[in-house]
């Protein structure tokens, strides 16, 4: 499957167990550790966003990560465009992430 290509699996609604620990950097800003139970969990500048971020070259929800099937976990650019969302430094709409993956979402980095 191709980065950008959608999985044809189902989500799974969030079961015990599914949980999400990313470390973010932003430019000018101590790096944070996100750790958390999840289902849906949003990332951009606004305040609602699950996981917000300083960084004004965000959309307001710029990304989401969700628990996949097999106990992945799905990666989907919410940005529509510019400056969009990288994994391992290449531009996607829909990928799933494995440990260690770097996300790129404007001057900010998220290590899963």
């Amino acid at each position: 499957m191709s980065p950008n290509t959608a999985p044809t699996d189902s989500p799974m609604p969030p079961q015990a167990g599914s949980h999400i620990q990313v470390e973010v950097t932003t430019p000018g800003a101590p790096s944070q550790a996100f750790d958390k139970d999840f289902g849906l969990v949003t990332i951009g500048r606004c305040e609602a966003a699950d996981l917000a971020v300083a960084d004004p070259t965000l959309t307001e929800f710029h990304c989401a990560v969700l628990p996949w099937t097999g106990g992945t976990i799905l990666l989907l650019d919410l940005s529509s465009g510019v400056p969009g969302t990288l994994l391992n430094g290449a531009r996607v709409d829909v990928a799933l992430l494995s440990s260690g993956d770097t996300v790129q979402v404007g001057g900010t980095t998220l290590v899963i």
